[in-house]
């Protein structure tokens, strides 16, 4: 995990935040706090000096994802993360306070943007967000272990009730049977860890007893880093080797975090 400490992410260079986008590579977390002060607009701007943003086209379903967007209809890269009600009476992408177990967002999507900032807005403190990092577990596994993940692969899907609640509907239940994902994957700072979004992996095709044990390995309380949210922090994801889990809240529709999905293209 990596602090920046900078009184204002906008006034940044184009290479002072790719800088930061490098720095996401390497460690796969950056948090970069009291940044009250930015916009949607900023949110987006910053991330598209990283890579390609995430936006919602045409073609894909846009009045289902609508409620879930920033009130900034020229940004719509930005989604709500919340329980709080918009003007429409919508609350915003995963609402409930029960807990969003271990996972990595769109798990199964080929391709799929590497990086997220959530930036918190308001009604954050007191909120938790865990993080593992699979490039430190990877390396803390014997030499044995290690050669029995190579060559594993899995397909990645979803089903209500796996690591949200069975009774949030919004993302479809689905398999992506077209593609097979790699254990040992290697990320573009040429370090080697696990994807191992164990949560949302079918058809594994290795021992299930190494399964099981990796589970048990990844979750260790000494791989957890746990962020406690205070309004204004920027948090910066890597989304191939790092898992996360929001912890639950009571006060959920008092809380607005931002989310941006975007890929490292410009570094």
């Amino acid at each position: 995990m990596t602090t920046v400490t900078v009184a204002d992410i906008t006034k940044l260079s184009p290479e002072g935040v790719r800088n930061i986008g490098r720095m996401l590579r390497n460690d796969l977390y950056v948090i970069i706090p009291n940044q009250n002060h930015i916009s949607p607009q900023d949110e987006v701007e910053f991330c598209e000096k990283i890579g390609t943003v995430d936006k919602i086209p045409p073609d894909r379903d846009f009045d289902r994802h609508r409620r879930h967007t920033a009130e900034y209809d020229d940004w719509n890269g930005v989604a709500r993360v919340t329980g709080e009600l918009n003007k429409d009476g919508e609350p915003g992408l995963f609402p409930h306070k029960e807990e969003i177990n271990w996972h990595i967002d769109q798990a199964s999507t080929i391709p799929r943007n590497c990086f997220l900032m959530l930036h918190g807005v308001r009604g954050t403190s007191g909120s938790v967000t865990g993080f593992i990092n699979n490039i430190i577990t990877y390396n803390d596994l014997s030499d044995d272990i290690k050669q029995g993940c190579e060559g594993v692969k899995f397909h990645c899907g979803a089903e209500h009730g796996t690591y949200s609640p069975k009774s949030y509907k919004f993302f479809r239940n689905h398999i992506n049977n077209s593609h097979k994902f790699d254990l040992v994957q290697q990320n573009a700072s040429g370090h080697t860890g696990l994807y191992f979004p164990f949560n949302q992996i079918y058809d594994w095709e290795g021992d299930k007893g190494l399964f099981d044990l990796l589970v048990d390995h990844v979750t260790q309380d000494k791989y957890i880093f746990e962020h406690c949210w205070e309004d204004g922090d920027v948090v910066l994801l890597e989304q191939n080797l790092l898992l996360h889990k929001r912890y639950y809240f009571e006060s959920i529709a008092e809380r607005l975090l931002h989310r941006v999905s975007f890929n490292d293209s410009n570094l």
